[in-house]
C-alpha cells in the first residue's frame, strides 16, 4: 500500500492529506484534515484521544490524520516535542495548557460542496458533520460533472449484505471504499440543511452505462417513516427519455425494511425483494434489493438488471 503526505501551509490554517492508493473497488483515499489555530485561549473542551511525541507541527497533525473519523482538536508542546488529540465524542472534559502550546481545531465539512473547496481536494473519503449528529465519513465524488457529489449508496459487488433491519439502514452501514449505504438519518440531516439534487449512476448486465438526475432530493426525518421527496427528472441531463421508475414526485414514499412494513401493499416488499428501501408496490426501481434477482431499474423501453449501482446527491443552493 502507498501512502503519500503532503502539508499545504496557509497562514494559521494547516491543510494535511495522506493518499491511499491502490484499493480494487475505488480510488479510496481518505482525504484532506484542515485545521484552525485557537487564537487567545489556553484550554479546550473534549475527550483526550492518544499522547504521542512529535518533532514537528506537520508530525503532529500527521496523528490527528491517523485517528481521521475521530480527531477534533491538537495540542503540539513544541517545547517537550509532544501532541496530544482530542476528540469531541464524549465524556469531555476541559484540558488547560501552557501559553506556548499550539491549539488547533479541526474545520470539519457540512457534505462534500465544502470538502471541494479545500485546496487540493480530490473524490475519496471525507468526514461530514450535520449537527446535531456525530460527524461520519462518507465518499466524494469530485470528478463527475466537474461538480461535489456526496454519495450515500453504492452496489457493485454484491460482497456487502443489504438486508438489513430499520436501525441498520437508519444508522449506515458497509464499506465506503466499496459497498455502503450513508445512513437514513445522516441522509435526512444533510438534505434537510440545504437544497439537494440526485443522480443515480448504473451499469445494467449487459455491460451499458446509464444515468438519471433530479432536480430536488430529501427524505424525512424518523418520525416521517424516513420518506422521500424527489424533484422533476432532468431529461438533458440524463440518459434516459423518461424515469418511469421514479414515481416520488407524485407520490412521496416511506421506507420498508424487514422489520418495518410502511409500504403500500399486503406484504412486506423488503422480505419479498430483500433490502430497504422506498417501496410503494412493490417496486419499479430498487437499488437495494437482493442484488442477483432485484437489483433492478425500469425505464419505458426496457427493464434493467443491474451490476452497479451508485446514488448520489449535490448542494445546489
Amino acid at each position: 500500500m502507498l501512502f503519500v503526505i503532503c502539508l499545504l501551509v496557509l497562514l494559521n490554517n494547516f491543510v494535511i492529506q495522506t493518499f491511499q492508493c491502490g484499493t480494487d473497488v475505488v480510488d479510496c483515499y481518505y482525504s484532506t484534515v484542515k485545521m484552525s489555530r485557537l487564537f487567545n485561549s489556553g484550554s479546550l473542551y473534549g475527550r483526550h484521544l492518544h499522547h504521542t511525541s512529535a518533532r514537528s507541527l506537520i508530525e503532529c497533525q500527521q496523528t490527528c490524520m491517523n485517528h481521521y473519523s475521530s480527531c477534533s482538536y491538537i495540542a503540539y508542546d513544541k517545547t517537550k516535542g509532544t501532541c496530544d488529540v482530542f476528540t469531541t465524542e464524549g465524556p469531555n472534559d476541559i484540558h488547560s495548557f501552557a501559553k506556548d502550546v499550539f491549539l488547533y481545531e479541526r474545520v470539519l465539512n457540512s457534505d462534500c460542496t465544502d470538502a471541494k473547496n479545500q485546496p487540493g481536494a480530490v473524490s475519496g473519503v471525507y468526514l461530514i458533520h450535520q449537527p446535531p449528529t456525530n460527524a461520519f465519513l462518507t465518499y466524494c465524488d469530485m470528478n463527475t460533472d466537474g461538480k461535489a457529489w456526496t454519495v450515500f449508496q453504492r452496489r457493485i459487488s454484491g460482497t456487502i449484505d443489504f438486508n438489513q433491519n430499520w436501525e441498520a439502514y437508519a444508522l449506515g452501514f458497509g464499506d465506503i471504499c466499496g459497498e455502503f449505504w450513508m445512513g437514513n438519518e445522516n441522509i435526512y440531516r444533510m438534505t434537510s440543511s440545504d437544497t439537494y439534487e440526485l443522480r443515480v449512476d448504473m451499469i445494467d448486465t449487459e455491460g451499458s452505462k446509464h444515468y438519471a438526475v433530479f432536480n430536488q432530493f430529501r427524505i424525512g426525518s424518523e418520525s416521517d417513516k424516513y420518506r422521500i421527496y424527489l424533484g422533476e427528472f432532468i431529461r438533458s441531463r440524463s440518459s434516459f427519455d423518461h424515469a418511469t421508475g421514479f414515481t416520488w414526485n407524485t407520490k412521496p414514499d416511506s421506507f420498508t425494511t424487514t422489520d418495518r412494513d410502511n409500504d403500500n401493499v399486503n406484504i412486506n416488499c423488503a422480505n419479498k425483494h430483500g433490502g430497504g428501501w422506498w417501496y410503494s408496490s412493490c417496486f419499479y426501481v430498487n437499488l437495494n434489493g437482493n442484488f442477483k434477482s432485484d437489483f433492478y431499474w425500469k425505464t419505458p423501453n426496457k427493464d434493467m438488471h443491474l451490476t452497479f449501482s451508485e446514488m448520489k446527491m449535490r448542494r445546489i443552493a
